[in-house]
């Protein structure tokens, strides 16, 4: 069964990759999803929810849903 939901560190990841390649990083990280120059999260992520899932991710919503989860839990950024 395939989970969801991205994990911290496949979040961070991706912030990561977005700040390091401006406003056309989906863009870029498709590319290196499809030429094979990616590694570790960012190929889980591939991986795990396949290369479309990229088109319907929205960032900014996932990290302020993240910030939401943790503070519900009483966690620090």
């Amino acid at each position: 069964m395939k989970n969801d939901t991205l994990t911290r560190e496949q979040l961070s990841a991706l912030e990561s990759y977005a700040g390091q390649h401006g406003r056309t990083w989906k863009h870029q990280l498709w590319h290196a999803w499809m030429n094979g120059t990616c590694y570790g999260e960012l190929m889980q992520i591939r991986n795990q929810f396949g290369p479309t899932w990229l088109t319907r991710f929205n960032l900014k919503a996932a990290v302020a849903g993240r910030r939401a989860i943790d503070r519900a839990n009483g966690e620090s950024e």
